[in-house]
């Protein structure tokens, strides 16, 4: 009976040994998968950081050429303004064509 006892507590042991090493393989699974999905979202993250510089950089050149284009306009309705004032006259007969 002592035998069987002890062969009934070798078989238990070796049971939960086995499934102790299954945890453990489903653990180191569950961590690779997890380590290739921190990898494809540190990728997607630093693509996302590269268009956004794009979409920065592209925006600062869109806003240079919106200021150059107001200060020309802004240039040449000053030297219109200045013309009327030197020649009022001038600016009259314009306003009448109207």
């Amino acid at each position: 009976m002592a035998q069987a006892k002890t062969s009934q507590a070798q078989q238990m042991s070796n049971d939960w040994q086995s499934m102790m090493d299954q945890q453990v393989e489903r653990i180191n699974a569950f961590y690779t998968d997890l380590g290739e999905v921190e990898s494809k979202s540190a990728e997607q993250a630093s693509k996302n950081i590269d268009e956004m510089a794009r979409l920065t950089k592209a925006s600062l050149d869109y806003a240079l050429q919106l200021s150059a284009e107001w200060r020309r306009v802004s240039l040449e309705a000053t030297r219109r303004n200045m013309e009327l004032m030197a020649n009022p006259w001038k600016a009259m007969t314009q306003f009448n064509q109207f």
